[in-house]
């Protein structure tokens, strides 16, 4: 009996002995990844002003659209353009339209 549980122990303790070696490995593995990442920072942080100002852009842009929406008739769409679209794209007939047919 005491010879099964030495044979049972003995993988474990040479699975805790081997788990001794990982911190030092991981340390190094951070240090490169520290490295790699590292100029990606700065890059981050040299852009961050211009990537805020591109955001409050788009914020910007999205409400200009959405005003001029508001405002714009999609119903009439002047001929000159409607002559440039491509036939998949014409519009749809509109009231006055159908009303001549």
């Amino acid at each position: 009996m005491k010879l099964r549980l030495i044979i049972l122990l003995i993988p474990f303790a040479l699975a805790g002995c081997s788990n001794q070696l990982m911190p030092a490995d991981s340390q190094s593995d951070k240090l490169v990844r520290e490295k790699d990442i590292k100029p990606y920072l700065e890059q981050w942080d040299n852009n961050k002003e211009q990537i805020a100002r591109l955001s409050t852009m788009e914020e910007d842009l999205s409400l200009l659209i959405q005003a001029l929406s508001a405002q714009t008739d999609i119903d009439a769409i002047p001929e000159p353009l409607k002559r440039c679209l491509p036939s998949k794209l014409q519009p749809l007939p509109t009231k006055t339209d159908l009303a001549k047919v």
